[in-house]
C-alpha cells in the first residue's frame, strides 16, 4: 500500500491501482527523443504487473506492532516482502516470459539497486554485507533471468530484445514509469529528478516539477501528446490505531473510492 497523510486522514492507493497507473504511463510513452516500448503489449503488461506480489499482502495486511497503524510501502518485514515479490514474479512469468523477465528485473533492482550492474551479463553487484534474505532473493532472480533470456533467445521474435543492450533500457523505462507514478501517489508530488531514463541518444534525466494541484511539468518531454493525464483510484480512512489487520481491511473495504486525475505538461 502507498500511504500519504492529510491531516487526520490516510490517503491510500493500493498497489494494484498504482500498477494500473504505471501501465497507463507506459501506453502513452514515446516520441522522437524517447523510444517507445519494445514489445508494447508485453511491456505494458509488465507495467501492470510489476508489483503484483503485493496483492497477496494487501488481502491480509498487518499493522505496525508499536503503533497499530497500517504499514506503508517501506514498512514490510524483509522476509515477508521477498516471499510475496517472488510469488509475484512467478505469476508474471506464467503469463509470458518476456513480461516475467521485466518484472523479475524490477524485483531484483528493488534489492540490489540500479547502479553497478554488469552491462554484458546484467548481473548486479552482490554486497557480502547485505542480509541473507536480500542476497538469496537477488541470486534467485538472477538465475531466473538467465533461464528466461536463454529461452527467449531461441525465438526470432524476442532474440534481439533480450540482448543486454536492449533489455536493460526496456527495464529502465519500466523503472521510470514506476517512479513517476510514485511521484504522484507516494512522494506527495515533491519535485524530483528521474535518473537513468533511456533516450534516443543514451540515458538522460527528467525533471518533474509540481506546478499546482495534481499537475506537474516534465522536462524533457517523453510522451506522445503535449499533455497527458494519469488517473488512479484512492481511498481515505482515519489515521488512527486499528485493533487488527482485519479491522483495517474492513474500514478500507467500506471507504468510497475517489478517482484522482494527475496531469503532466511540457515545461
Amino acid at each position: 500500500m502507498l500511504i500519504q497523510t492529510e491531516g487526520d486522514t490516510l490517503v491510500i492507493v493500493r498497489q494494484t491501482d498504482h500498477m494500473a497507473q504505471v501501465a497507463r504511463i507506459a501506453e502513452q510513452w514515446g516520441n522522437t527523443s524517447f523510444p517507445p516500448p519494445e514489445h508494447l503489449e508485453e511491456t505494458v503488461r509488465a507495467a501492470g504487473l510489476h508489483d503484483n506480489g503485493w496483492r497477496d499482502w494487501e488481502e491480509h495486511p498487518t499493522l505496525i506492532p508499536t503503533t497499530q497503524r497500517p504499514r506503508n510501502l517501506s514498512e514490510i518485514e524483509p522476509p515477508v516482502h521477498a516471499a510475496f515479490y517472488g510469488a509475484g514474479v512467478e505469476r508474471a512469468v506464467a503469463i509470458d516470459p518476456y513480461t516475467g523477465l521485466l518484472v523479475s528485473l524490477h524485483a531484483a533492482v528493488l534489492y540490489a539497486g540500479v547502479e553497478g550492474w554488469d552491462p554484458q551479463t546484467l548481473v548486479p553487484p552482490l554486497r557480502p554485507e547485505a542480509p541473507t534474505v536480500e542476497r538469496t532473493f537477488i541470486e534467485e532472480q538472477i538465475t531466473l533471468q538467465r533461464q528466461l533470456r536463454t529461452q527467449l533467445a531461441q525465438t526470432s521474435h524476442y532474440a534481439a530484445a533480450v540482448e543486454p543492450a536492449r533489455l536493460w533500457p526496456a527495464y529502465l523505462r519500466l523503472r521510470t514509469w514506476d517512479r513517476l507514478s510514485l511521484f504522484f501517489v507516494y512522494f506527495g508530488m515533491r519535485d524530483q529528478v528521474l535518473d537513468h531514463v533511456p533516450a534516443s541518444d543514451g540515458e538522460t534525466t527528467i525533471a518533474v516539477r509540481n506546478i499546482g494541484e495534481r499537475t506537474a511539468t516534465v522536462d524533457p518531454w517523453p510522451f506522445q501528446e503535449d499533455e497527458a493525464t494519469f488517473p488512479v483510484l484512492a481511498v481515505r480512512v482515519p489515521d488512527r490505531p486499528y485493533s487488527s489487520g482485519d479491522e483495517f481491511l474492513q474500514v478500507l473495504a467500506t471507504a468510497t473510492p475517489e478517482l484522482q486525475q494527475f496531469i503532466v505538461r511540457r515545461a
